[in-house]
């Protein structure tokens, strides 16, 4: 918290205090003071619950508000239960899980820290007879990233960067009990081309192209010409040109989200410079133009974050179905391994383009040229 910050709220304490003392000697409701200067003293339903039952801890000092008053030492459990919860969380090797949360007394909390990706949208969903907080926050910096809001009982995060996570959750002091909690990595963004799932994905990011003179900075989707490209994302219409390298290439702006999309090796494009898109609206078509002439039809995805250069797409296009969930990027779908050992026993693999039939060698000699080619 800055300078700025701490003083603001000294402000709000100092004047949220005369005028508790004000109530008291006006005889006015107390009550809905105290909830209505909490809302000044935090930015989440937690922070200006925590507000509250320190003005509440205050009043019990003032004659004539202490029916309004909350025990000092409750107060502080209440607080030091939080930030036990923040500093000591159980750790989960997975980003998606669910589990029963139980709260056996009034003001208990439990927390959890678990793995994510940059590209993930963390939902997390629960159900709770009584009043819960939950918030989200960084691990290492402790910063709160994200909180369900009032009686919401679900809330989304997407993260901007790879680490951990903890998830923190605690009841009123009035509350507890069990509920059930879940935390889902879900895709951030549309999958780029149509009709298709991340199962089409062939090619993976930081592979390397031209004898390793370079790296592959975005994932290759394989379909048959022609077949719709998308906008994965909400924004604008950067470029539509044609280079050596992507052929018919469209880049997509979107500066809420702080990225730039790459569609390259369409056959055609759809959208001209400053077009306004929204997700799933046409961009182009698949094709092999550029470098990727004379071979398979394929869409080359890349994320580009503002300030940063590429990131892997893989994680916002498919979310954590299509890795380990522990971050490593192992893939689990047991579908995917069964097929690509059908690939591997596979002699030949025929792409129907244009009505011409290429057939394509599937050896290991001739998978490690069609490698450095795409």
């Amino acid at each position: 918290m800055g300078i700025r910050s701490r003083g603001i709220r000294r402000i709000a304490v100092l004047l949220s205090l005369a005028l508790l003392i004000g109530a008291v000697l006006s005889r006015a409701p107390i009550q809905p003071l105290l909830s209505d200067a909490s809302r000044y003293l935090g930015a989440s339903p937690h922070e200006r619950y925590a507000a509250e039952l320190r003005l509440r801890r205050v009043a019990s000092r003032i004659p004539g508000a202490r029916r309004w008053s909350v025990p000092a030492q409750d107060v502080t459990a209440w607080l030091d239960a939080a930030e036990h919860a923040l500093a000591t969380p159980a750790a989960q090797r997975r980003t998606s899980f669910s589990t029963t949360v139980t709260l056996n007394a009034p003001g208990a909390a439990a927390s959890w820290r678990f793995p994510v990706r940059r590209g993930y949208r963390l939902v997390v969903d629960y159900a709770a007879a009584a009043a819960v907080f939950v918030d989200l926050f960084d691990a290492d910096s402790r910063t709160r990233l994200a909180s369900a809001d009032g009686r919401a009982t679900v809330f989304q995060y997407d993260a901007n960067a790879d680490g951990d996570l903890v998830l923190r959750t605690q009841s009123t002091l009035d509350g507890g009990g069990d509920y059930r909690i879940s935390v889902r990595a879900n895709p951030s963004v549309q999958f780029p081309v149509e009709h298709l799932t991340p199962r089409a994905v062939q090619s993976r990011f930081g592979a390397t192209r031209d004898a390793g003179r370079r790296l592959h900075e975005g994932i290759d989707i394989f379909a048959p010409r022609g077949t719709p490209v998308v906008a994965a994302t909400d924004g604008w219409i950067g470029s539509s040109m044609t280079n050596g390298l992507g052929g018919n290439v469209v880049w997509v702006w979107s500066p809420l989200r702080g990225v730039n999309t790459y569609y390259a090796h369409l056959d055609r494009q759809a959208v001209s410079p400053g077009q306004r898109v929204i997700a799933g609206d046409v961009v182009g078509y698949v094709g092999n133009t550029g470098n990727a002439r004379g071979g398979p039809t394929h869409l080359h995805f890349g994320v580009y974050v503002t300030g940063q250069g590429s990131v892997d797409p893989l994680p916002y296009v498919c979310g954590d179905a299509c890795f380990g969930g522990d971050g490593s990027g192992r893939q689990e779908d047991g579908r995917q391994k069964t097929e690509d050992r059908r690939r591997e026993k596979s002699r030949k693999a025929e792409y129907r383009i244009q009505n011409t039939e290429y057939r394509i060698e599937t050896g290991p000699e001739h998978r490690q040229k069609l490698r450095g080619m795409l």
